[in-house]
């Protein structure tokens, strides 16, 4: 086992050892920073949606990771369209610094199934 994760040499990782309670709320003060790496930890995200007629949409959205914890920024623009049980998405993720990731200028699509709407029209 790696030292990190077991560091009493008990053959049980740290993490499993811990009660529910423990763990969840241990997470908001276990930085080796302090405080001030915990707010580093904290990623925000902005984003609107417009739909028209309840059949087409606009999205736009921001998202914001601190430099030092991934520094993952990025800009995502996308629309709808939605026809009675049927739905397509489309987005676009635009990276807004130089940090390199799989996941730039890469184009997102969903197939959309509502079975909820499907049973109301029976």
């Amino acid at each position: 086992m790696i030292q990190h994760y077991d560091p009493n040499n008990n053959g049980i990782a740290d993490y499993r050892e811990k009660a529910l309670f423990e763990g969840m709320l241990g997470s908001f003060g276990d930085a080796p920073g302090g405080f001030t790496e915990e707010l580093q930890e904290v990623m925000w995200t902005l984003a609107l949606e417009y739909w028209y007629d309840k059949q087409f949409a606009v999205r736009m959205g921001y998202f914001n990771e601190h430099a030092l914890k991934g520094n993952r920024k990025f800009l995502t623009l996308g629309c709808g369209v939605k026809y009675n049980v049927f739905g397509l998405n489309l987005s676009y993720l635009v990276p807004t610094n130089n940090n390199r990731s799989p996941l730039a200028n890469t184009l997102r699509f969903t197939l959309l199934f509502d079975f909820a709407n499907a049973e109301k029209d029976n």
